[in-house]
């Protein structure tokens, strides 16, 4: 199979990300044991949506380049005698990840600005478990390289509801708080649906809009990196600071 320059970038990107994000969460999971008491039940949550978003991501994007390796995207695995779709089997990964990495950030939200489990939590974990129970149906038809319009616009209008409203409320607590970090944090969300709902609106029709998807994935690396920035990497200074 001849590839496309366009092909040969995506690999190339794909690879250079599920490297970057490993490196990352290998470096807080490492570090860790350092980060200040106060601050480790934020970091721990974050460490482990990012962990969870790498290990989708691995089957999302890594299936991806094994797709093209063995083929196309439309390549298949035979598991106990069944074709399972390749690409299929990584969207649906990634899917599940990425919603509870949302969970996961509106309960980091939730402990950091030190606010209630009330009603608004309640609406956005609620509405993320709607996202998880969608995606169960067989109407996605995960077993397709491309899946039905209505059934993408089902599942991805809870995550966006849940990914923009908390982006919201990270930057009016941020901004009040004068927390960098988090006030970051929420444009990097931003900017992730940004580039992601043109995907999930003209993909069908317009495949080359699928490369938006590649600015999404730096967003998440900018995410992760805050994180291991502020809670992690400062951490591990402090701690080499005191051994000396």
């Amino acid at each position: 199979m001849t590839l496309s320059f366009t092909v040969i970038f995506e690999i190339l990107f794909n690879v250079a990300y599920l490297i970057i994000i490993w490196s990352i969460v290998g470096k807080m999971t490492s570090q860790y044991g350092r980060v200040s008491i106060g601050d480790k039940p934020v970091a721990k949550r974050l460490m482990v949506g990012y962990t969870l978003l790498a290990l989708g991501d691995t089957g999302h994007v890594g299936f991806r380049v094994l797709a093209y390796a063995i083929g196309g995207l439309e390549s298949k695995l035979s598991i106990a005698g069944t074709q399972i779709p390749i690409v299929g089997l990584g969207s649906v990964c990634t899917a599940y990840t990425v919603t509870i990495l949302y969970m996961l950030i509106v309960d980091t939200w939730r402990v950091r600005f030190l606010k209630k489990v009330d009603a608004l939590y309640i609406l956005l974990q609620t509405v993320a478990v709607s996202r998880l129970i969608i995606m169960l149906f067989p109407q996605n038809e995960w077993t397709s390289a491309v899946t039905p319009f209505d059934w993408s616009m089902y599942r991805n209008m809870p995550l966006t509801f849940v990914g923009l409203v908390i982006a919201i409320l990270l930057l009016i607590d941020a901004n009040k708080d004068n927390d960098k970090t988090f006030r970051n944090f929420a444009y990097f969300i931003f900017a992730s649906f940004f580039f992601y709902l043109p995907v999930i609106l003209f993909y069908q029709i317009a495949p080359m809009v699928g490369m938006l998807m590649i600015p999404k994935t730096i967003a998440y690396l900018l995410m992760a990196y805050s994180t291991y920035k502020r809670f992690f990497k400062k951490a591990a200074a402090s701690q080499m600071t005191l051994d000396m």
